[in-house]
């Protein structure tokens, strides 16, 4: 007798096997899961032990059918992807076809003719190593993919911790240095006996390091949000030239006292645009902010928008002390100040163009900055005239109202503080 007629042979005495003891077969197999404690397998019931065993069962069945051992390759990876989904590793699959051969090597050696034993276990094996060598493969190439996946997350998380670490030192400081000089300043205002001019003087410090305090907060609590992602849009068709003239007359106050002044180009035939007006008045707030604070006295500070395709491109230019070459891609990273902003003892935590940035992605929007050190900076944002795509305003427009009340408060604090700080 021929290999062929060997294997056709042991093929057909396998197959009948297999066909007489089905129910016993998966009975076998149930029990040999179950009490093999394996966590896996212990949220299935009897019936999912059965059909687990079915769906290897049956490939061995079709490759013996049509004498094709490699229908049991494709059947099998198509059922250990229903696996996979439904939660059992490929580790185990590899387990699960272990057990089968098991059960089949026990009632084969129990049911068939002593002659044909060697040469139908051989038949089986055949076919469950070219089952088993697929798992493996695939096992391998899932696991070296974890393993890349888990060194790619223990970066990430490495990188926030040391983010977080950072956030705590630079807050830290930043609300030591204003409090130190409010609790100094306010004890003396309890002397009795200090002259007016000189009370008049530490209130007046008291003050405004109780503004950088709150400018401060305001702008860890929009971090949150924007850290969070439950930063709310109130989208709506918006004039920017008023956007630019309402942000332009928060910053007057700071400006008068650097002898800086502020110039808004007219905005003529501009489209009006989809957007978060109070956002967006928010971006351009934080950019005449730092145009200001870094800038020289009697410097200069001009706004201008224009229309560049379906864009409206806004720029804020200063001629103050600009930016050196090294620190352009570094300034808007979250907590970032460069060695000169630091220097200037203006206050603040490097948060104001992380916001600005955020703020513009919901838009769709972008932020960039052209500098010369020495000579001053141009910041530029553009934002899409019919606003953000589909998807992102359909998010936004679901956002609840008492958000949008609780950012509407904050700029009035804001403006208000600004105003209060011309009368001291």
């Amino acid at each position: 007798m021929d290999g062929k007629s060997v294997t056709m042979s042991s093929s057909a005495t396998l197959l009948r096997i297999i066909e007489d003891n089905m129910e016993l077969l998966l009975d076998n197999f149930a029990a040999k899961i179950r009490n093999s404690k394996r966590q896996s397998f212990q949220a299935f019931l009897q019936d999912g032990l059965r059909t687990l065993a079915w769906s290897h069962l049956d490939p061995i069945i079709q490759s013996l059918r049509f004498d094709d051992d490699y229908l049991f390759v494709f059947f099998l990876d198509y059922a250990s992807n229903r696996n996979a989904e439904a939660g059992l590793p490929i580790d185990d699959s590899l387990f699960t076809i272990n057990t089968l051969s098991e059960t089949l090597w026990e009632l084969i050696a129990d049911q068939c003719p002593p002659e044909e034993v060697y040469p139908t276990l051989h038949r089986l094996e055949s076919i469950l190593n070219k089952g088993k060598n697929g798992i493996a493969e695939k096992y391998l190439d899932q696991r070296d993919s974890l393993l890349r996946e888990l060194r790619r997350s223990n970066t990430k998380l490495v990188s926030m911790a040391n983010h977080r670490l950072e956030f705590l030192a630079k807050i830290s400081h930043e609300l030591k240095t204003p409090l130190t000089s409010v609790l100094a300043y306010s004890e003396q205002l309890q002397e009795p006996n200090l002259p007016s001019d000189i009370r008049q003087e530490f209130i007046g410090v008291v003050h405004s390091q109780s503004t950088k305090l709150l400018h401060l907060i305001e702008d860890l609590l929009d971090l949150s949000k924007h850290e969070n992602e439950h930063t709310q849009m109130n989208m709506v068709k918006s004039d920017i030239q008023t956007v630019l003239e309402e942000a332009i007359s928060t910053v007057e106050v700071r400006a008068r006292e650097k002898d800086i002044q502020l110039k808004l180009e007219p905005c003529p035939d501009l489209p009006r645009v989809i957007m978060d007006p109070f956002r967006i008045q928010q971006v351009v707030w934080n950019l005449l902010t730092n145009a200001v604070k870094y800038n020289r006295p009697q410097g200069e500070v001009l706004v201008a928008a224009k229309r560049r395709g379906d864009e409206l491109v806004v720029s804020v230019a200063d001629n103050g002390i600009g930016i050196k070459d090294n620190d352009i891609d570094k300034i808007f990273a979250t907590f970032h100040q460069t060695y000169e902003a630091i220097a200037s003892n203006e206050g603040g935590a490097g948060l104001g163009l992380d916001i600005v940035r955020h703020f513009l992605s919901l838009h769709g929007g972008d932020v960039w900055v052209e500098s010369q050190w020495g000579k001053g900076s141009t910041f530029f944002f553009s934002i899409p005239v019919n606003g953000p795509p589909l998807k992102e305003r359909n998010e936004e427009e679901s956002a609840v109202d008492e958000e949008r009340s609780g950012d509407s408060s904050r700029a009035k604090r804001t403006k208000d503080s600004d105003k209060a700080s011309s009368t001291t």
